[in-house]
């Protein structure tokens, strides 16, 4: 009877025996995780913090906050409670410290993720003695189950008949190309012979220069014309190797009648120009000469 009440009184002591509580550490490191937390808008998610080595963090203060705005702490543990009065009116309710202090893990639980959410938060613990802080980001995507039909509808139909209106304009434009460089001329008097030649060459006159510039400012493209000595009127001489037009008085022409010839290359797109240099002399006669495009399909005499 002795020797089994000393052997229940042993156990009992042994049992009741306290165990040591783990000594806090002078310094300490954090470790969160590496990358982006994705989270979805509307669910929730954990910012997780551990500090290392593991120890009890309870008496220590504990903060979360955004890095764009550390005035205004996401979480704020300090003396043994969370002092939600001194937190971002944004996240009250919507946040909790999880895994456990004593065991020193100082994760964040945010519950309803707001597209807001996304960015960098900080981890932040400290001691009397020593404090680590450690920033973790969080992205944060919407939710397409909330869009309708309809609104789907309203994003995409624009947008398709913007392509479809685009495509039924280069359609249209490409099977109306225009033919370039219709020159023509028409008599007022009657003279000898006056000379219009189609001039490739820079002149060194500030206007050019300027106009030049403009037009190279404007995406305009420099072409190089020729006139096709086929199109050309009876009373019109082309030579250079289409470079100039001269206009011939001839037995058959008639006052006050146009003559034309075109041009050897046309286009279908784009911006584009072409220099003109008109010759005239005192002792011959003037003549109107007019320059423009006309269709593909047009030909001499022109009406």
């Amino acid at each position: 009877m002795h020797s089994g009440l000393s052997l229940t009184l042993l156990s009992v002591a042994i049992l009741t025996v306290p165990i040591p509580a783990q000594p806090v550490p002078e310094t300490f490191t954090l470790t969160v995780p590496d990358g982006l937390i994705s989270s979805q808008s509307g669910s929730s998610v954990s910012l997780l913090c551990q500090v290392s080595p593991i120890f009890n963090i309870k008496p220590f203060e504990v903060q979360w906050y955004r890095s764009d705005d550390v005035n205004k702490p996401t979480l704020l543990y300090m003396d043994h409670k969370i002092q939600e009065a001194l937190m971002d009116p944004r996240f009250r309710g919507r946040v909790s410290l999880t895994g456990g202090l004593e065991r020193g893990n100082a994760s964040l639980r945010l519950e309803r993720v707001t597209l807001e959410d996304s960015g960098e938060f900080v981890c932040y613990i400290a001691s009397n003695k020593w404090y680590e802080k450690a920033h973790v980001v969080l992205a944060v995507s919407g939710d397409s189950k909330g869009f309708t039909v309809t609104q789907v509808l309203l994003v995409v139909l624009p947008v398709f008949l913007v392509i479809i209106i685009c495509a039924l304009c280069f359609i249209v434009f490409k099977r109306k190309g225009f033919k370039c460089s219709s020159l023509h001329t028409s008599r007022k008097h009657t003279g000898a012979e006056n000379t219009v030649q189609m001039s490739t060459k820079q002149t060194a006159s500030d206007e050019e220069d300027n106009l030049k510039d403009w037009l190279l400012g404007k995406r305009f493209r420099a072409e190089h014309i020729t006139m096709d000595k086929e199109t050309a009127s009876t009373a019109i001489s082309v030579t250079h190797h289409g470079k100039r037009v001269n206009y011939i008085k001839a037995k058959d022409t008639v006052d006050h009648q146009s003559y034309h010839v075109l041009g050897n290359k046309g286009f279908d797109s784009g911006q584009h120009y072409w220099k003109v240099k008109v010759n005239e002399y005192a002792n011959k006669e003037k003549l109107a000469w007019y320059l423009g495009v006309t269709r593909e399909n047009a030909k001499c005499p022109l009406t």
